[in-house]
């Protein structure tokens, strides 16, 4: 299978250390469309407290995002093809 490659303008590659009982821990993560400058430099990590090494980056917030304008960009639509409606005369506004 062949494997294709892709360029992404700003890709950035990190890498935190968080600590758990005086053991460092480290968890590597990348951040798409980010320079180096707009990468974070602390991240909310969630862990296993059995098992600290098993851990992920807790980023919601930055998900969230997307769904904000993806969100926006709905309701524009709406509105659109409302106004389309009422420009032609299917409904009355």
């Amino acid at each position: 299978m062949l494997q294709e490659e892709m360029f992404v303008k700003h890709l950035t590659k990190a890498v935190y250390a968080y600590t758990v009982d005086g053991k460092v821990y480290y968890i590597k993560t990348t951040h798409y469309h980010t320079t180096k400058r707009q990468t974070p430099k602390f991240v909310p990590v969630v862990y296993i407290v059995s098992h600290p090494k098993f851990a992920y980056i807790d980023d919601l917030a930055g998900e969230m995002v997307y769904v904000l304008y993806g969100g926006v960009s709905l309701l524009c639509t709406f509105l659109l093809i409302f106004l389309a409606f009422a420009l032609f005369g299917v409904i009355s506004a």
